[in-house]
């Protein structure tokens, strides 16, 4: 589903999920703020990041699974007004 160099962004969301402290929950969303800050630095599009993002913190959400899916639908076709 999630497009390759993500697994690490995936892991730290699951941890975020998995965690009921506070304080332990705000640590996991600092070392997901430096994977993310990483990804932008190797050119991964600001918007894609995001839609990746919305979809790992509630996986059970249609609606950001379905716009992850058209955004990857339009930029395989060429037709992404974020291109």
């Amino acid at each position: 589903m999630l497009p390759k160099g993500f697994s690490k962004l995936c892991n730290l969301y699951w941890r975020v999920r998995a965690c009921r402290n506070y304080n332990q929950r705000r640590k996991w969303y600092y070392k997901i703020a430096d994977e993310k800050a990483r990804l932008l630095a190797q050119g991964v599009p600001a918007i894609e990041l995001h839609l990746v993002c919305r979809v790992l913190a509630d996986p059970g959400n249609q609606t950001s699974v379905k716009r992850l899916a058209e955004y990857r639908r339009s930029v395989k076709e060429g037709t992404s007004p974020w291109l």
